[in-house]
């Protein structure tokens, strides 16, 4: 009797601690509202721990970048040691069915919550976290995920170390912002392709092309993931933010619903400013793959198009308050590298390159002049391509092929016809005799001033 009475005291000990242990874990998830400081739109600072979540405006994104200013090193000073990824990243909340963190050169770790052990299980589950790398970690359970983060904070001058020839994943840990002019040395900057973030970018297609993006407003803000690619080593420290730095966020769209990707390809995006929408977005295949608000005349756009077929058509959507309407766009302008111009065509997935300019600039009339009856057949072709058009009066025509670069591949025809009905041949070869390979490539049909594009592939 006195031993089941004992046992009956230690059962209810054991539940009373379970439920103290419950109110403390709640309590550290829900910040304390008279410390709490909101660093940026997924991290929230309070005397509990740093908190992590993928809530983005009124939706959650799939990845988060993110760094981890704060690691656990004991006593030690956190100077960007490296931690196992299992000793690191285990305070979530309870439920969630499992996450991965990526790393650079997509090397991942996966996480399924065990609950019969009570803990995360990693696989691998020594791979590492350090204040000095930036990540990328996706979900895979529903809403409402955090991560809590305690650990000593990495100073703000440790230095880092990028490698030449491909992306550094590097982590923003200084707690104050600051812009990518004031963050990185002159020497780092001129020697980038591009800087990425989770929301914004500036870039460049080649090293003596100025920068595309805005070097002063782009901002880095604590805990950021930054995306750099460079053609030489560097190490550097950060540098010193302004004293009266504040973090700055890009406002997001709420008329466009998309799903983000693990990476996204820039598009600047050009406006009039007496015609500036209040938002943008891109679509393929009736689907919005990036939208972003539009605060100047030239909006960049990240967009989520890198898995999609090849050779589909872009299009762009604009909000505008005042008509509390979506409006679609097909017609506009895309920068061409080579000639440093702005031609009517359209954009297409699978182009290469960096990063895409368009404009909606200037007259956006729509030139399909339907007397040419410019016709491409078959389409896709291989060997032979005949493209047939028709003149209703003696004009000069230019007849000539572009590739996805925007690059003229053959000059087919270059003088003056008579009215009448024409087909020319391409043998899908370029300038040189030499066959070219698979792929997209555009029909240009001059006719004077006016001008035709078709769109054909060439499959082997």
């Amino acid at each position: 009797m006195i031993y089941g009475k004992r046992v009956i005291i230690l059962i209810m000990f054991m539940l009373f601690i379970t439920c103290i242990s419950a109110f403390n874990l709640r309590e550290m998830i829900k910040p304390d509202k008279t410390e709490e400081k909101s660093c940026s739109k997924y991290l929230t600072i309070n005397a509990e721990a740093e908190i992590y979540t993928w809530q983005w405006g009124d939706r959650e994104r799939k990845y988060l970048w993110c760094s981890f200013p704060r690691i656990d090193t004991g006593s030690k000073l956190n100077l960007g040691q490296f931690r196992d990824v299992d000793t690191e990243l285990e305070e979530w909340n309870i439920n969630p069915a499992g996450m991965m963190i990526f790393y650079l050169n997509m090397m991942f770790a996966k996480a399924e919550y065990e609950k019969a052990c009570g803990g995360w299980m990693w696989v691998p589950d020594a791979l590492w976290i350090t204040s000095k790398y930036g990540y990328k970690i996706r979900k895979s359970h529903g809403e409402h995920s955090v991560l809590l983060k305690r650990g000593n904070l990495c100073p703000p001058n440790a230095l880092l170390e990028i490698s030449r020839g491909g992306e550094s994943w590097i982590g923003y840990f200084p707690e104050k912002s600051q812009s990518v002019r004031t963050a990185f040395p002159e020497e780092v900057l001129a020697d980038a392709l591009y800087i990425k973030t989770m929301n914004w970018a500036v870039s460049r297609n080649s090293f003596s092309e100025p920068w595309s993006g805005d070097l002063d407003n782009s901002i880095l803000n604590y805990a950021n993931c930054v995306v750099i690619y460079t053609r030489n080593n560097h190490t550097f420290a950060w540098g010193k933010p302004p004293d009266d730095s504040v973090p700055k966020y890009r406002p997001v769209a709420e008329h466009f619903t998309f799903s983000d990707d693990i990476d996204y390809i820039p598009v600047y995006t050009e406006f009039d400013e007496n015609d500036m929408p209040d938002e943008v977005a891109i679509f393929v295949n009736d689907i919005c793959r990036g939208a972003q608000v539009v605060e100047d005349t030239i909006c960049q756009i990240c967009s989520y198009i890198l898995e999609e077929e090849q050779g589909q058509e872009i299009e762009f959507a604009f909000w505008y308050e005042g008509r509390n309407a979506v409006e679609r766009k097909s017609i506009y302008k895309v920068y061409n590298e080579e000639s440093d111009t702005y031609e009517q065509r359209s954009l297409i997935t699978g182009m290469p390159g960096i990063h895409y300019k368009v404009s909606f600039k200037g007259n956006m009339e729509e030139i399909v002049p339907t007397q040419y009856n410019l016709q491409c057949y078959p389409n896709p072709f291989n060997p032979e391509l005949t493209i047939s058009f028709s003149l209703e009066e003696t004009q000069d025509v230019k007849l000539e092929v572009y590739n996805l670069r925007g690059q003229k591949v053959k000059s087919l025809v270059n003088e003056t016809f008579r009215s009448d009905s024409y087909n020319i041949i391409w043998s899908g070869d370029d300038n040189s005799g030499s066959k070219v390979s698979s792929g997209v490539y555009f029909i240009r049909l001059h006719v004077g001033d006016e001008i035709v594009n078709d769109k054909v592939i060439l499959m082997k």
